[in-house]
């Protein structure tokens, strides 16, 4: 280990595995803040120069931790709080970058209003050839009064760089056993302890995508979100939505979704009973409640391959709104599984009408043309 004296107030933590051709971009958007702020390296690394690349390069500023071994992500995060010496830290990701001037806003923050989370947005780039691809910004309802509660519902946030209060977040701790989405239930489990958020309007870093990110497999995220969600209890849900002031049928609503992401399909059709006919628009989607609860409930017999239900509740979302991409895609899927694969592939056509690349819709175009099942 690898340390030295600060008095800073924010430490900038990363964590890092097999990090050798990102670690000096990464550390370098750092120091060129010129203050001398701290940096912890968990190098998760069974091999491998991570952490001597990092050392050359942030030198006394640096603090280093190896683990023995591999320990995974909520776990080196965990690791991390341990050995953070400052009163607030942020993290950023080993391949991502911070753009000038975010820590000096970050800091701000700290000094004059100490809250809890600071969340900012981000800038994604492609990590192969580094070009720009698009801006992820917080979106508009998460600025509202009862905003950070609908990160019940899904994770909102479009990065990792978050902000925290080192003795808050150790209150909370990091799940030692995720493997994925370990910021996701972090967050969550922040929720339950009525966390002070401070959601910024601006973009901190480059957040760079690649093809082997844990954030690409969705089986594994798709696991590790549905743990993180099973964590919150009743309970739990019901002082979030009053300490946020969530309104009635809006939580019935997270409450639906929440659960069709658990699988939990008996439960969605109860929370879906008393949004059928509400005509308020949900921020998050633009859409009716009406219409999101014939769709979650057309996703959940969707997901129980009952295609006949799922496309009558699909037509009947239909009714209520006009076409989405991920309606007409769905509704090609409850087509072709009926047997009528010309309608699935006019609908596959309405979907990529309306956004050209449209994934799944063109994932599912090519199988029905290569006559594969969908």
């Amino acid at each position: 280990m690898v340390s030295s004296p600060h008095t800073q107030l924010i430490t900038i933590v990363i964590i890092a595995r097999d990090a050798e051709q990102t670690i000096a971009r990464a550390l370098r958007s750092v120091l060129t803040e010129g203050c001398d702020y701290p940096i912890l390296l968990v190098d998760d690394s069974v091999k491998g120069t991570t952490a001597s690349i990092a050392n050359e390069i942030a030198g006394s500023s640096l603090k280093i931790v190896q683990p023995i071994q591999h320990i995974g992500a909520g776990n080196a995060r965990q690791t991390a709080l341990a050995h953070i010496d400052t009163p607030f830290a942020l993290w950023l990701d080993a391949d991502d970058e911070l753009y000038p001037g975010a820590l000096a806003q970050t800091e701000h923050t700290f000094r004059n209003s100490s809250p809890d989370i600071i969340i900012t947005g981000a800038d994604l780039y492609d990590s192969d050839s580094g070009q720009f691809i698009k801006t992820l910004p917080i979106p508009d309802f998460m600025f509202s009064q009862y905003g950070p509660a609908l990160l019940l519902e899904r994770n909102w946030c479009p990065s990792l760089q978050i902000g925290f209060k080192t003795e808050f977040a150790r209150s909370v701790s990091y799940d030692t056993a995720f493997l994925a989405c370990e910021d996701y239930d972090f967050v969550l489990q922040a929720l339950c302890h009525q966390a002070v958020f401070d959601i910024q309007n601006r973009i901190g870093i480059k957040y760079f995508a690649h093809a082997n990110s844990l954030s690409r497999d969705l089986n594994k995220t798709k696991n590790f979100t549905r743990q993180a969600q099973k964590k919150i209890t009743s309970a739990d849900i019901e002082n979030i939505m009053k300490h946020y002031a969530v309104p009635v049928l809006f939580r019935n609503w997270i409450q639906a979704s929440r659960h069709v992401s658990m699988g939990e399909y008996e439960a969605v059709h109860s929370y879906c009973k008393t949004l059928l006919s509400e005509k308020d628009i949900f921020p998050p989607y633009g859409q009716t409640l009406s219409w999101l609860a014939h769709y979650i409930k057309a996703t959940s017999y969707f997901s129980d391959n009952k295609w006949k239900m799922s496309l009558n509740h699909l037509n009947e979302a239909y009714n209520v709104s006009d076409l989405s991409c991920d309606l007409a895609n769905n509704l090609a899927v409850c087509s072709y599984n009926l047997g009528n694969h010309d309608e699935a592939k006019k609908y596959l056509s309405l979907a990529l009408a309306l956004n050209p690349e449209y994934m799944d819709a063109i994932r599912n175009l090519s199988l029905i043309e290569n006559q594969t099942n969908i």
